[in-house]
């Protein structure tokens, strides 16, 4: 190839390519004598073409990428850092195309500094609820109440159910946020999905260290009285049958459907105790890290969904129950104990968002 020749050896190959009418088979003698080469040794015909194709073309025997600066010199690589920094510590994206537009490089140059001359390597920024002022110390309260409780009988935690509800769209067919593909180019991949982003489907599902149930479908906006309905008619008739029922703890958030009064009175009526705003256990706002559903369950079933990519809502249904229904249990109950843990890590760093400490 004309790469492993240096500038040199390509102006004495031109100059012999020329003085010897352009016949690779004449030209490779000339030079074998002129460097002293080897009879055996000959050049390939490729190198003559395209060193002349250079010459004829760019007026030089060397191709323009191979003559032009390294874009990856030591200042860039300091103002590519800065960057990167300035847009780290301010929330900011800092990919490599939007760096190398600001600093007038290739996006291809910064990428190649950030990953290759600076070792850095992209991280996602974390999303997480904004407490509020007097957060911490409901959160620090709750963590503190369930150890003792935990403390005083452990079999307590076992017998709470976990509720929540949760949105899956048919936007999410492509998990955008979790699939990444590499390519030599863009290789426009995409699925196809009917109203795309149009239809969606809201589903509660409750999650014990034992037990699962669900997931249940709302067709409609969630009220309280479309949540009361939910609870009295469908899940009130399934938990009611198991046998530790009567030493349930039902769990909730503070969402507005959950807070009516209807429900409040039906949750009084139906358990000893339950876990929500104004409930027997207050729930402390703001608090998912702190519930299975929310840092656990809809996660990884939302990848077990998408990537069976569900063309329309009935499907997304469908696949949904499968893949609820598979969760082994035993995942489900190492996510309901593991709050403990996490009451724990909360007290200690004083109530703030246990992703923030994690590690």
């Amino acid at each position: 190839m004309a790469s492993h020749y240096t500038k040199e050896e390509k102006i004495e190959i031109l100059q012999q390519y020329l003085l010897n009418k352009k016949s690779p088979s004449q030209t490779s003698r000339a030079l074998r004598a002129i460097w002293n080469l080897p009879r055996g040794v000959a050049i390939s015909r490729s190198v003559f073409a395209n060193i002349y194709r250079n010459f004829r073309t760019f007026g030089s025997v060397l191709h323009p990428r191979s003559c032009t600066p390294t874009v990856r010199t030591p200042e860039n690589i300091h103002r590519v850092q800065e960057a990167a920094q300035v847009h780290t510590e301010a929330n900011r994206n800092a990919g490599s195309e939007r760096i190398g537009l600001e600093l007038g490089i290739s996006k291809t140059s910064a990428w190649r500094i950030l990953k290759k001359d600076l070792k850095f390597k992209p991280y996602h920024l974390k999303l997480l609820h904004k407490l509020h002022e007097d957060d911490f110390d409901r959160r620090v309260e709750f963590s503190e109440l369930f150890l003792e409780r935990d403390q005083a009988d452990p079999s307590w935690k076992d017998n709470i159910l976990w509720s929540d509800e949760a949105i899956f769209s048919l936007a999410e067919t492509v998990n955008r946020h979790n699939c990444v593909y590499w390519d030599s180019q863009n290789p426009n991949r995409y699925v196809e999905a009917d109203n795309l982003g149009a239809q969606k489907v809201m589903v509660w599902a409750g999650v014990s260290s034992t037990r699962k149930v669900g997931p249940i479908f709302f067709d409609q906006s969630i009220t309280g009285a479309t949540y009361l309905r939910i609870l009295s008619e469908e899940i009130l008739p399934v938990i009611s049958q198991w046998e530790e029922f009567e030493r349930l703890t039902f769990q909730q958030d503070g969402a507005p459907p959950h807070y009516a009064q209807t429900v409040r009175n039906f949750l009084d009526e139906t358990f000893q105790e339950w876990i929500g705003r104004r409930g027997t256990i207050e729930w402390p706002a703001r608090s998912p890290d702190l519930t299975p559903p929310d840092f656990f369950l809809w996660g990884y079933l939302k990848d077990r969904v998408f990537a069976r990519s569900p063309r329309n809502i009935p499907e997304l249904k469908e696949i949904i129950k499968e893949e609820f229904d598979t969760i082994p249990q035993d995942m489900v109950q190492k996510a309901c104990r593991s709050v403990l843990n996490r009451c724990q890590v909360c007290i200690e760093i004083e109530g703030k968002q246990i992703k923030l400490h994690k590690g």
